[in-house]
């Protein structure tokens, strides 16, 4: 029994040695992209979900897409209203007092107290940012592909249809504005399409 358990032991411990040596690892200051000249750190990038190394690159080119649809929205002369922020915030907030989202309040506690920050404060700064960068993202959404959507499919169809034009449009968007992209992981390893 005791054999077992150690060949376990070592066994679990090489997954890990081994996963640690086939995925960077990567520190919170690190910039891991560059995009119309402002860097993107590891950082930005774990502000609201756990993000293991793995991960990083993949959430790094969400992020720049992102952050590139904010642009051209903006460039467009899209706003979105303090209203709409706080109302999306208000209504987070609340959810985070119901039981079913105990999880997510603590990892936002725990988010808060590695900012620096107190919790209301985490939510009513950081949260907010990202709330009002998810709502330009929507506003965009809007207009780019649900003001298209042929009348004439049914749910299957439309789920089909929606997926396949946000996925044009993403890549399309990373390509658009390719030249001021910057990655700084080996873009080799990552399928991006």
């Amino acid at each position: 029994m005791k054999k077992i358990f150690i060949v376990l032991a070592l066994i679990v411990l090489g997954v890990v040695l081994l996963s640690r040596a086939c995925s960077p690892m990567y520190e919170d200051d690190d910039v891991i992209a560059t995009f119309r000249g402002d860097d993107i750190l590891v950082r930005d990038l774990k502000v609201l979900y756990e993000v293991g190394a793995p991960a990083i690159p993949e959430v790094a080119r969400n992020y720049i897409f992102q952050e590139a649809v904010i642009y051209e929205a903006r460039e467009l002369g899209f706003e979105v209203s303090e209203e709409q922020v706080d109302n999306s915030l208000e209504n987070f907030k609340e959810f985070l007092e119901t039981y079913e989202a105990r999880r997510e309040r603590r990892f936002f506690e725990d988010k808060a107290e590695e900012y620096g920050m107190e919790y209301e404060e985490y939510l009513d700064v950081v949260v907010r940012e990202e709330i009002e960068k998810s709502l330009y993202v929507d506003l965009m959404e809007e207009e780019v592909i649900t003001s298209q959507t042929p009348e004439d499919l049914n749910a299957l169809e439309l789920a089909d249809w929606h997926d396949e034009q946000f996925a044009n449009w993403y890549f399309d968007t990373l390509e658009k504005y390719d030249d001021e992209i910057e990655y700084h992981f080996d873009v080799e390893e990552i399928e991006w399409r």
